[in-house]
């Protein structure tokens, strides 16, 4: 089946946007007092490159915008903006379905290189560097039934 939340993996943006939701929302109701706690046991391999680095750092810097400080939360109107990003979404996955579909299309199998295996949510699939031949697992069998 096909994750379209990434195994619930958010984005740069994504942290952005909760972060701006949370102030307007502190600003409405806790007098624009809002706490940020980091809980532990990340994987920070990547130093400042890590998903973690990057969210933070769109968390923080989504605090320091001036517009923010007295802005006003409003059920309707966040449910407008959430609606809003969802069709922006919707679209864009529509668009890039619609260029799939047209590149194969128009000779998809023509000489070009194979395509890189996918998982289930459109990643890459790793591949080891080291290269495999098919095995022949019924001889295989014969051959360690033998050597005993």
């Amino acid at each position: 089946a096909h994750d379209a939340l990434e195994a619930g993996g958010l984005h740069d943006r994504d942290y952005e946007w909760m972060t701006a939701e949370l102030v307007r929302i502190a600003e409405c109701c806790a007098n624009g007092r809002i706490v940020s706690v980091l809980e532990g046991g990340y994987q920070v391999a990547g130093g400042f490159v890590s998903s973690l680095a990057r969210s933070v750092g769109s968390h923080v810097s989504t605090l320091n915008q001036p517009a923010l400080v007295g802005a006003s939360w409003d059920v309707a109107e966040a449910n407008r903006r959430l609606e809003a990003a969802i069709a922006y979404e919707d679209t864009w996955l529509t668009n890039r379905a619609a260029a799939q579909a047209k590149a194969i299309a128009n000779g998809g199998g023509g000489g070009e290189a194979p395509a890189a295996p996918e998982q289930d949510n459109g990643a890459p699939a790793r591949r080891s560097r080291r290269a495999r031949d098919p095995v022949d697992y019924g001889s295989l069998e014969a051959e360690l039934q033998k050597e005993e």
